[in-house]
């Protein structure tokens, strides 16, 4: 699917789309979800998804356990919502409503690996930075030798 390149961007840092563009096996999943949506939202098996997937992305070719585990994460990360969660009839639905909670989760998960990410990098450009190199290799030195080098 083409994307303008600030929406590509936007997807790209959420890893729903590659950086050569395309889309990941869930966006896969997620935009067959949004283009079978009608007004108002309908509710949809996971036959549906799957026959539709096929359908829309024949040379994708999922097999369904693969479908059903992008199915959970867009869950997880409520992209998608349920209608019932009974184990053998559950109804999946994607819609503006969905797609915007879901995309501010994981805007929120990447920030807090990004903080994280940035705390370690921080801490580690301290520990360079106040290297002292000459110190530093004196005491390799003796280590690996056992002799004190002046």
């Amino acid at each position: 699917m083409k994307y303008e390149s600030d929406v590509k961007d936007a997807l790209q840092t959420l890893q729903l789309v590659s950086e050569d563009g395309g889309e990941t096996r869930d966006m896969l999943v997620l935009t067959t979800l949004l283009r079978m949506q009608k007004e108002p939202p309908v509710h949809f098996s996971f036959s549906e998804v799957f026959n539709a997937l096929q359908a829309h992305h024949p040379s994708a070719k999922l097999k369904k356990p693969a479908v059903h585990k992008s199915l959970q994460w867009l869950l997880e990360n409520q992209l998608v919502r349920l209608e019932s969660s009974t184990k053998y009839r559950k109804k999946y639905l994607a819609d503006a409503n969905t797609l915007m909670a879901g995309l501010e989760n994981l805007k929120v998960q990447l920030t807090k690996e990004l903080e994280s990410r940035k705390r370690e990098t921080d801490k580690a450009l301290k520990m360079v930075e106040s290297c002292n190199c000459a110190e530093l290799s004196q005491k390799v030195i003796t280590a690996v030798t056992g002799r004190r080098v002046s």
